[in-house]
């Protein structure tokens, strides 16, 4: 696991009481893309697509428990993966909010690089989520086989990640989730006192019912 456990929960709001993920916000602040969520109540999956760089993207989003962050996968558009040249770079970033949609309080990701080139407030330390592992930060194959598995697991709060890809490849897609270790709520039972008032209804009906015959 890269991230450790976040121990400062962030306050969030009354309105993800019914879910433990809420997606808050998403948006591209540069280049030409789209992101793409799925919200249910335990999980988030977010597909961050460009096709257009230098690009920079984001999800805020909230917990109500605890939650693991996961990397899914990464594509490109220009060529297959096996074969991405040494100048395709992609990071991603992960800020604690002070509240829903809020201003970033600490940046958690690893410090990889500095994306400079990325727009506020994205930009500053990133992560790589292509390989690494050439001098000045440049690319060879796009696996990372260190992140398989959790990437973070944090604590309930508000969040952001983000997303920059300064130059190549021109298209492609990162996607990452964001799961807890909760179940569906259980469907919601009547309240016990629900058929006895129903009851009461009907006796009274058939009251009023024999007062007008009577």
């Amino acid at each position: 696991m890269i991230g450790a456990v976040v121990a400062c929960a962030v306050s969030y709001s009354a309105g993800t009481a019914g879910a433990a993920t809420v997606v808050d916000d998403t948006g591209v602040i540069q280049g030409v893309g789209h992101v793409s969520t799925t919200n249910n109540f335990n999980s988030i999956g977010v597909d961050f697509f460009w096709t257009l760089t230098p690009v920079t993207e984001f999800m805020n989003f909230t917990v109500t428990t605890a939650a693991d962050i996961f990397f899914i996968g990464y594509s490109n558009g220009d060529s297959p993966i096996s074969t991405i040249d040494s100048h395709q770079v992609s990071q991603f970033t992960l800020d604690i909010l002070a509240g829903v949609n809020g201003l970033a309080t600490s940046r958690l990701n690893q410090s990889d690089t500095n994306c400079v080139g990325a727009a506020a407030p994205i930009a500053g330390s990133c992560q790589y989520i292509t390989s690494a592992t050439s001098a000045g930060g440049l690319t060879g194959i796009a696996d990372r086989p260190d992140l398989i598995g959790s990437l973070f697991s944090i604590a309930a709060g508000s969040y952001r990640i983000g997303f920059y890809e300064d130059d190549r490849p021109s298209s492609g897609t990162a996607s990452f989730s964001i799961v807890t270790n909760l179940n569906p709520p259980p469907a919601v039972p009547l309240p016990a006192s629900l058929p006895l008032l129903a009851a009461g209804f009907g006796i009274l009906r058939i009251l009023g019912r024999r007062r007008k015959t009577a």
